[in-house]
């Protein structure tokens, strides 16, 4: 599995981990991964999709996450 580091916060190192299937609708869907990371840093509306998934969208991009500590396993990523 590939990590990116978010890179506008190098002190903390979270991760933004997206699964395989998550990385090929990136890139049929023109989605980079400093788009989702910003969509995970600075939604301002978030909400719970069941106990763990969290849904963000910021810029016209929905990503739909776990979050652990310092790391956000991307389940899905989309364009609005």
């Amino acid at each position: 599995m590939i990590h990116y580091q978010m890179d506008d916060i190098p002190r903390f190192g979270c991760q933004a981990l997206p699964t395989g299937h998550v990385k090929s609708e990136m890139r049929v869907r023109g989605i980079s991964i400093s788009d989702i990371a910003s969509a995970i840093r600075h939604a301002g509306r978030r909400w719970r999709e069941g106990k763990k998934k969290v849904k963000v969208t910021y810029r016209g991009v929905n990503v739909v996450f776990i979050p652990e500590p310092c790391h956000y396993y991307v389940i899905s990523a989309s364009r609005r």
